[in-house]
């Protein structure tokens, strides 16, 4: 996650968090309370790389629109 385990970002994936917790687990280096910030993104995806068989990159255009 590119949070504290307890900020789910989005809210509206809350629901599949707890899931998922109940099921296995959450993983994230942010302490408790950590805010989703653009610079812990490229480290959240450098963790789910590195846990992956198979990376698969999607390119956006600059402003990540369509």
């Amino acid at each position: 996650m590119a949070s504290g385990l307890d900020v789910i970002y989005p809210y509206v994936h809350h629901k599949t968090a707890q899931e998922m917790l109940a099921l296995g687990g959450l993983l994230t280096e942010s302490q408790p309370g950590t805010k989703p910030d653009a610079h812990l993104f490229p480290a959240r995806n450098r963790i789910i790389a590195g846990l992956s068989d198979v990376v698969i990159v999607v390119e956006a255009a600059a402003k990540g629109e369509p």
